[in-house]
């Protein structure tokens, strides 16, 4: 299940790093780059963790107990993946970027 969870979630995160990989070379500052990059690519990234979280949740439907409570912690771990990479990676690339570690 974790497994999984990292599987999907870990998009979210490599697209915002991907994204500032590309501003932090043309901007002028890191926190500018930071910036542009999370507010350019947090409502794509929404609406992907909206229908992931969505699909996920059509399981409670099913008939088996175990499918149902798979599709909840699915999306429930999705959707923890997409606020953690919201409000964790931002200060992290900005501080990776500014202190070069």
């Amino acid at each position: 299940m974790s497994l999984l969870t990292i599987g999907v979630g870990v998009d979210y995160s490599v697209h915002i790093m991907h994204r500032f990989t590309e501003e932090v070379d043309t901007s002028a500052s890191t926190y500018k780059a930071v910036k542009t990059s999370v507010t350019g690519t947090s409502g794509a990234a929404a609406g992907s963790m909206i229908t992931t979280a969505t699909g996920m949740s059509v399981l409670v439907l099913t008939i088996t107990d175990m499918l149902g409570f798979f599709g909840i912690l699915m999306s429930l771990s999705v959707f923890y993946a997409f606020i953690t990479t919201i409000l964790v990676l931002p200060p992290a690339l900005y501080i990776w970027a500014e202190y070069n570690l």
